[in-house]
């Protein structure tokens, strides 16, 4: 004979397993939903002072911001301010930063929004 103690009265079972799949499929689901109320956002800026073009892009695969300097526009990094320096936008999305700031012989470009901060570093 096999003795089992029942820690949650059976009646109320049904109730705690819908309980546990529907956390599961929140959890799951969670980043997908995140990614369906905000969408693909591709965002350029252009640093004609400096001669820098930035691009950040964001998909449900994650966010990337990448610079590059043209050599024939702007100033040489040697002849720039390195003070801080920034540029505000607002979109549909929020708001968003790019700031540029001299470190030693390299810059610094920043994106920054309401739920987001990245950086790349030029030399």
């Amino acid at each position: 004979m096999r003795v089992t103690k029942n820690l949650v009265n059976p009646k109320y079972r049904g109730f705690i397993w819908c309980g546990v799949v529907l956390s599961v499929v929140a959890i799951t689901f969670s980043p997908v939903s995140h990614y369906l109320s905000k969408g693909d956002i591709i965002f350029k800026h252009f640093d004609a002072e400096a001669g820098v073009s930035c691009l950040y892009e964001r998909s449900l695969t994650g966010a990337q911001f990448e610079c590059s300097k043209d050599d024939l526009i702007g100033l040489r990094f040697s002849e720039l301010s390195p003070k801080l320096k920034q540029h505000s936008y607002t979109t549909e999305s929020g708001d968003i930063v790019i700031e540029r700031e001299g470190r030693g012989r390299s810059f610094v470009f920043t994106y920054k929004s309401d739920d987001e901060e990245l950086s790349t570093k030029l030399y």
